[in-house]
Protein backbone atom coordinates (compact mmCIF):
# COMPACT_ATOMS: atom_id res chain seq x y z
CA UNK A 1 0.00 0.00 0.00
CA UNK A 2 1.31 3.51 -1.07
CA UNK A 3 1.72 6.06 1.82
CA UNK A 4 0.13 9.53 1.39
CA UNK A 5 1.82 12.37 1.30
CA UNK A 6 1.78 15.51 3.35
CA UNK A 7 1.22 17.03 -0.16
CA UNK A 8 -2.13 14.61 -0.33
CA UNK A 9 -3.15 15.74 3.56
CA UNK A 10 -3.27 18.99 2.85
CA UNK A 11 -5.08 19.47 -0.30
CA UNK A 12 -7.93 17.46 0.95
CA UNK A 13 -7.93 19.72 4.15
CA UNK A 14 -7.91 22.46 2.10
CA UNK A 15 -10.97 21.07 0.20
CA UNK A 16 -12.62 20.26 3.38
CA UNK A 17 -12.15 23.80 4.59
CA UNK A 18 -13.54 25.37 1.50
CA UNK A 19 -16.17 22.88 0.62
CA UNK A 20 -17.80 22.65 4.58
CA UNK A 21 -18.37 26.63 4.74
CA UNK A 22 -20.39 26.57 1.35
CA UNK A 23 -22.78 23.89 1.92
CA UNK A 24 -23.52 25.27 5.03
CA UNK A 25 -23.80 28.58 3.75
CA UNK A 26 -25.96 27.16 0.65
CA UNK A 27 -28.41 25.19 3.40
CA UNK A 28 -28.94 27.96 5.23
CA UNK A 29 -29.51 30.22 2.79
CA UNK A 30 -32.23 27.69 1.15
CA UNK A 31 -33.66 27.91 4.54
CA UNK A 32 -34.03 31.70 5.01
CA UNK A 33 -35.47 31.52 1.46
CA UNK A 34 -38.19 29.16 2.03
CA UNK A 35 -39.24 30.56 5.68
CA UNK A 36 -39.75 34.06 2.90
CA UNK A 37 -41.44 31.98 0.69
CA UNK A 38 -44.03 30.68 3.54
CA UNK A 39 -44.53 34.40 4.92
CA UNK A 40 -45.55 35.74 1.46
CA UNK A 41 -47.84 32.69 0.91
CA UNK A 42 -49.00 33.15 4.23
CA UNK A 43 -49.37 36.69 3.47
CA UNK A 44 -51.09 36.48 0.15
CA UNK A 45 -53.50 34.55 1.80
CA UNK A 46 -54.22 36.67 4.78
CA UNK A 47 -54.82 39.30 1.96
CA UNK A 48 -57.04 37.07 0.19
CA UNK A 49 -59.50 36.54 3.35
CA UNK A 50 -59.51 40.18 4.02
CA UNK A 51 -60.83 41.20 0.55
CA UNK A 52 -63.22 38.48 0.50
CA UNK A 53 -64.59 39.35 3.82
CA UNK A 54 -65.14 43.33 2.42
CA UNK A 55 -66.67 41.76 -0.63
CA UNK A 56 -69.10 39.80 1.55
CA UNK A 57 -70.05 42.64 3.82
CA UNK A 58 -70.34 44.93 0.97
CA UNK A 59 -72.53 42.70 -0.65
CA UNK A 60 -75.08 42.27 2.58
CA UNK A 61 -74.93 45.74 3.11
CA UNK A 62 -76.76 46.99 -0.43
Amino acid sequence: MRPVRLRNYIFYLLALTITLPLLVLSYSQYRMIEQEIRKDDLLLVEDALALSNNIKEALQNT
